[in-house]
């Protein structure tokens, strides 16, 4: 019997680590050699959260198109009742259309593209793939017209951090009826952590980067939403934070160490790396907020964040 407990409500189920790009800043880096799983072990997976309430089902990696198996997952889960089965992809395999007209018949719903870069110029030197970004364009623009919900992903690093207004600006224009994006702080795992000087960019820079783009966002119909990223640096943006958003996400992850592939709470999980320093604690935020990634203020220290007063009381919109 399906349990309908609202607490339950996404389920994220990697699908393998391989990747036709390379991004410095993965955070899976190192994590391509773990096995993927199996059609049958997937399956068992959707069974097993469907049957515990799951509306919403997120299919990643690693990247997940360049799975044989792809519809048939997409199909199967959308016969298992999931409300909505959304991808997360760097769309470069659906650039044909052929892929996305199967995905979209099959039941995909949405999907969230990394889009690193206005340009190839910025794009594809941080994805270090020829061609990346004119395949990610073409896969956008095919996954649109199959009628499948779009939202672009930009991890935000010292090679695109002064692009943020272009990236809104080209997603405008480009893309006309895109009503979603995502800034997302770099991870400090993977290849952030391993190149990390030369990849995270410092949140007093951040900072004044978003604060230039989320403006215009607004302007141009776009909800803008910026993740792990401490709520002191987004001042009268602090609704836009994706890290408040009261969510529970639930999965799989077939390269944890401990053997246990079910992650019972992936936003607990993203906390675990982060401290909230003295000078938080005169934060009105701090109660909500995760706070800063413990090596970023062991490299750098506290002096950037800002303890905030008054939070903002707009309200955030979905994907």
């Amino acid at each position: 019997m399906k349990n309908n407990s609202p607490s339950l409500l996404e389920v994220d189920l990697k699908l393998g680590f391989i990747c036709n790009q390379n991004c410095r800043h993965c955070a899976v880096a190192g994590k391509r050699h773990v096995p993927a799983p199996s059609f049958t072990e997937v399956c068992t997976e959707i069974e097993f959260y469907r049957d515990r309430g799951a509306a919403r089902l997120v299919l990643t990696g690693g990247e997940p198109t360049l799975r044989r198996d792809l519809v048939e997952i997409v199909r199967y889960a959308a016969r298992g009742g999931f409300d909505d089965i959304h991808l997360q992809t760097n769309a470069t395999g659906l650039a044909n259309g052929q892929l996305a007209s199967q995905l979209a018949k099959a039941g995909l719903t949405s999907a969230l593209v990394s889009l690193h870069g206005p340009s190839a110029e910025v794009h594809d030197r941080i994805v270090r793939h020829p061609d990346g970004f004119a395949h990610t364009v073409a896969g956008l623009h095919t996954l649109q017209r199959q009628g499948v919900r779009l939202a672009t992903n930009t991890v935000v690093t010292r090679d695109n951090v002064a692009h943020l207004l272009e990236i809104v600006q080209f997603v405008a224009e480009e893309f006309p009826g895109l009503c979603t994006m995502c800034f997302s702080y770099p991870q400090v795992t993977g290849g952030a952590r391993t190149h990390f000087q030369e990849i995270v960019p410092r949140l007093s820079t951040t900072t004044a980067y978003l604060l230039e783009a989320l403006p215009v966002a607004d302007r141009r119909g776009i909800w803008c939403w910026v993740s792990d990223f401490p709520l002191c640096g987004l001042p009268g943006y602090e609704e836009h934070s994706a890290d408040v958003v009261p969510r529970r996400a639930v999965g799989t992850d077939p390269s944890r160490p401990d053997g246990e592939n079910r992650v019972t709470d992936y936003h607990r999980l993203s906390q675990t790396s982060k401290v909230k320093p003295s000078v938080c604690a005169d934060c009105d935020l701090a109660p909500i907020c995760l706070g800063v990634d413990a090596h970023y203020i062991a490299v750098y220290g506290s002096d950037e964040l800002n303890p905030r007063r008054v939070l903002s009381g707009r309200r955030p919109r979905l994907l």
